[in-house]
């Protein structure tokens, strides 16, 4: 499935099944790979249009994301990506873990079609280990319940827990962002999608330099490119595939962003390393 080149497909089917719930797990790896998703108006090329299908079809429409490594509490601004991830949203779905206690909460962190998240409760929840009788044999597996109201919200179990790029971190995103720009980018277009990322521009430097970068100017007036100085070698640790794929809600945490009924959804599961 790619989108929006897709979306008529996508539609047919939803329409032949009465489908009144998408979920799109993960919500990136649908979206066209001509699509810049560190860029708001490329993104949305992608989700408005989901967005209206949503609307057309009376379907809720619920993507599953990535927070970032960024910094900071607020979970909608954490979403892996452009703006466009939490702007094209109706309501937003928060999902997180306080690292001191080990404690789960959900909170609504985004609701344009109703009463203001903030007067909206916050829930604790559990994900228990159960075993589920399977044609091919016992499966474990995890299950989500809500325990009841919790005394903390979301961005309070996140502020000062997340941690931030650190300078390899930041070699993997440079070189994931050039290989898939190409091996070349206008450096000013690097520095912006790394500070939506959460990347500092002294950290950026660093990965830079350790990569061996290759910067040039062309043009009048000039502008400033950045290439890989060879074939893209991952720094040591660091995986050489697209992020890791986080396991559905259900057998972990995250933050989350869902969709009324006339809009696209979205929803961002917490990152492996922070709550």
């Amino acid at each position: 499935l790619s989108l929006p080149a897709d979306l008529d497909l996508l539609e047919a089917e939803m329409v032949r099944h009465d489908v009144a719930l998408l979920v799109v797990d993960p919500l990136m790896s649908v979206i066209g790979s001509n699509i810049d998703t560190h860029k708001e108006r490329d993104t949305r090329t992608a989700l408005d249009p989901l967005a209206r299908l949503a609307d057309r079809t009376g379907a809720v429409v619920l993507g599953i994301a990535h927070f970032s490594k960024a910094s900071g509490s607020d979970a909608s601004s954490l979403i892996t990506g452009s703006g466009a991830f939490k702007n094209v949203a109706r309501s937003i779905f928060g999902f997180a873990r306080d690292q001191e206690d080990g404690s789960r909460v959900f909170s609504q962190v985004k609701n344009s079609l109703g009463r203001d998240h903030h007067d909206l409760p916050s829930l604790s929840y559990e994900i228990s280990d159960v075993v589920v009788e399977t044609a091919k044999g016992d499966a474990h597996v995890g299950r989500f319940h809500f325990s009841g109201l919790s005394e903390q919200s979301v961005h309070e179990a996140l502020s000062g827990s997340r941690p931030g790029y650190s300078a390899r971190d930041a070699e993997t995103w440079l070189t994931e962002y050039l290989t898939e720009a190409g091996g070349t980018a206008p450096s000013k277009e690097i520095k912006e999608a790394a500070k939506e990322e959460g990347i500092s521009n002294k950290i950026l430097r660093k990965a830079r330099e350790s990569l061996k970068v290759v910067i040039e100017q062309s043009g009048f007036p000039k502008v400033s490119t950045w290439s890989l100085a060879s074939a893209p070698v991952m720094p040591s640790g660091a995986h050489s595939g697209p992020p890791p794929q986080l396991t559905r809600l259900g057998t972990t945490g995250g933050a989350g962003m869902t969709a009324s009924q006339d809009t696209a959804a979205l929803t961002a599961t917490e990152s492996s390393d922070a709550a």
